[in-house]
């Protein structure tokens, strides 16, 4: 259908929450909001269609979204190895943590989303990674000493980890999530509430490290990665998952 003589604002993803806010913000501003690749499925939502400057899905598939972004000169870092394509300059690890600390998308994920699916992760998410966990780490260590986990959001998830008997030491990184006073106080599982850039590992040292979905969720994904390798013991094994 083409495209308005107005500036637009083109939005992709999934949070229909972070459409809803996008509407709301430029409602009468005289600027348009277009959906490409992933948020397609707003354009089927009644209550979108009450705003008059939704105009409609814009472009192709994502995976033709580089090319359409560099026809129209929008700004984007692309991964050479993955094909990734990220905001450039990425936000900072300071305002990744506001986002989850205090932002109305993430409220709305852990007050509604998550309460109405927890039952569904902890039985096809949580339990599986701690399964996981347990069964490389008795194939590769008799005795495995140490496990640190990275930036976790879910108490759910650090409940299943505090199950791994045979780890005498199970660490938590994490500056973001409130953690329950009760898994706190269980004994043999340490919370360093800092972030990743802020711990000394010249004494931490671990035979396992998970760092699950939070690649795309730090400022400098080089400097995760760096900072887990000086934290892995001789051997030692990264379990790592990304969002897609």
């Amino acid at each position: 259908i083409g495209v308005r003589n107005n500036p637009g604002i083109l939005i992709s993803g999934h949070d229909l929450k972070d459409m809803e806010e996008l509407l709301e913000q430029t409602k009468d501003s005289g600027v348009d909001v277009y959906t490409h690749g992933e948020m397609l499925p707003a354009n089927y939502y009644p209550a979108f269609k009450e705003y008059r400057h939704f105009v409609a899905s814009y472009g192709n598939s994502w995976w033709k979204q580089n090319k359409e972004f560099e026809k129209y000169g929008l700004t984007y870092y692309e991964c050479k190895d993955c094909k990734t394509l990220f905001v450039t300059p990425r936000p900072s690890e300071k305002d990744i943590l506001k986002f989850y600390k205090a932002s109305e998308s993430m409220k709305f994920f852990n007050e509604k989303l998550f309460k109405e699916t927890i039952s569904s992760r902890k039985k096809m998410i949580f339990k599986p990674r701690a399964e996981w966990i347990f069964d490389i780490t008795e194939k590769y260590f008799e005795k495995p000493d140490t496990y640190i986990d990275i930036r976790t959001r879910y108490n759910e998830l650090i409940e299943e980890i505090n199950n791994l008997y045979e780890f005498k030491n199970k660490i938590i990184v994490n500056p973001i999530i409130d953690i329950d006073p009760s898994i706190k106080e269980k004994k043999g599982i340490k919370i360093i509430e800092k972030s990743y850039e802020e711990i000394e590992h010249e004494n931490l040292k671990a035979n396992a490290i998970s760092a699950f979905e939070i690649i795309d969720r730090v400022s400098y994904p080089k400097k995760l990665i760096k900072k887990i390798y000086d934290m892995l013991s001789y051997n030692g094994i990264l379990f790592f998952t990304t969002p897609t």
